[in-house]
């Protein structure tokens, strides 16, 4: 089976903040998916757009959005 590489991407870093007991920093997911921090920067930014992901004020690294809250329940 064939799979859009950025969807998948996406989806292992939701994987990744969803089972985090802490935030995800950027470094993380591009060692996680092996990608420069300009690739894992730009696929996170596209989550925290779409509120899947979502950036803590003043505080680097990322936790679960509202979306990702809403659609857990």
């Amino acid at each position: 089976m064939r799979e859009i590489q950025s969807l998948a991407r996406g989806i292992q870093i939701i994987d990744m903040i969803v089972n985090s007991n802490t935030k995800v920093s950027t470094t993380e997911v591009a060692i996680e998916l092996d990608v420069d921090k300009s690739t894992a920067s730009r696929l996170l930014s596209t989550l925290q757009t779409y509120d899947y992901v979502q950036q803590i004020a003043g505080e680097r690294g990322y936790i679960a959005g509202k979306r990702l809250h809403r659609i857990s329940w």
